[in-house]
């Protein structure tokens, strides 16, 4: 009888194996077959969930259709952003965060044309009165400026970074090197000075090679004027999968030994 009972399960055994097997070749020879058979079953689960109304309280002021035709193109003027600021500011929102880079400075024509009434001046001898008037009508001309004041006077304004990285995974922990960026998630050291310790920390900095976040080669900030003027930044890389879509946040990513949180974060 037991003979008989392992010869009637030994073809299930077969069938298990060769299933097992054929699964290990298909893993071998074409393992982005197999991510993008999980890619979609997943996105299946949230379609078969169905959508979910959003937080209400988080509200997105979009750059729309809409809003270039009432605006004008993209990009808008910093003043223009800086009254958004301020109308954003007077309807009480508790955290404004910008979903765009302003990575390069702004300079405006009322700005040109009053640098070079400087320059054409300037070697004719001015006043101290007369130089003092065009200094102030050149800080009254600048875009950046008005832009930072209203950041600034916000106190509650997050601005976008962004990075490109390294090719693989790196498999070293990273080591610092120069200062952190506003919004470094900072690391706590036996040898680091005090004024290192402030602010949120890793607890486990010590294991941070064995499981690293994707590491940054190239770092891109606001300007420096707005960099300085805002609360906080939060990077907005958005990490495709192999099919084009994105499914996953990078909530923090890792530059010089140094950790930036996402924007959502």
């Amino acid at each position: 009888m037991a003979s008989r009972a392992r010869t009637a399960r030994r073809p299930h055994l077969l069938i298990a194996l060769g299933v097992i097997g054929l699964i290990a070749a298909i893993w071998f020879v074409a393992p982005s077959f197999l991510h993008i058979v999980e890619f979609n079953l997943y996105d299946q689960h949230f379609r078969l969930r169905g959508s979910r109304p959003p937080n209400p309280q988080v509200v997105i002021v979009a750059i729309d259709e809409a809003s270039l035709a009432a605006m004008g193109r993209w990009p808008w003027p910093r003043p223009t952003l800086a009254r958004l600021v301020q109308r954003l500011d007077e309807a009480g929102a508790a955290s404004i965060a910008f979903d765009v880079l302003l990575n390069e400075p702004e300079i405006s024509d009322e700005h040109k044309a009053v640098e070079r009434l400087r320059q054409r001046l300037g070697a004719r001898g001015l006043d101290a009165g007369a130089r003092k008037e065009l200094e102030a009508m050149l800080a009254e001309a600048d875009p950046d400026a008005a832009l930072a004041a209203a950041i600034r006077d916000s106190g509650r304004v997050v601005l976008a970074s962004n990075f490109l990285f390294i090719d693989g995974v790196p498999t070293d922990p990273p080591e610092r090197k120069g200062s952190p960026m506003k919004s470094a998630i900072g690391v706590r050291l036996a040898t680091d000075p005090p004024p290192a310790n402030r602010g949120p920390a890793f607890k486990n900095f010590p294991d941070r090679g064995l499981y690293p976040p994707l590491r940054a080669r190239q770092e891109t900030f606001p300007i420096s004027p707005l960099m300085a003027a805002a609360a906080s930044t939060g990077h907005v890389n958005m990490i495709p999968e192999l099919d084009g879509s994105t499914r996953y946040e990078a909530l923090v990513i890792e530059s010089r030994g140094y950790y930036y949180p996402s924007l959502a974060i």
